[in-house]
């Protein structure tokens, strides 16, 4: 049974090579429930873990909460 606050995790399934002989493996995503702080001000979101990405990214509405600089 999860502890309340726990996340849950997220099961989703990759191609390892192109059909007809495609081959589904469930794949883990590591996600969390995270406080995002700027300042005084701060929101609960729901972050997802990319250990390979180089990049960092918050929705739109996440970063107007927080007042954060955004590019386009």
């Amino acid at each position: 049974m999860e502890e309340e606050g726990q996340a849950k995790p997220v099961n989703v399934s990759m191609s390892l090579t192109n059909p007809p002989n495609s081959v589904t493996v469930p794949a883990a995503v590591p996600t969390a429930e995270i406080k995002v702080i700027n300042g005084k001000k701060s929101i609960m979101v729901k972050a997802l873990f990319d250990t390979g990405a180089q990049k960092t990214f918050i929705w739109g509405d996440a970063a107007r909460a927080l007042q954060l600089p955004t590019k386009k």
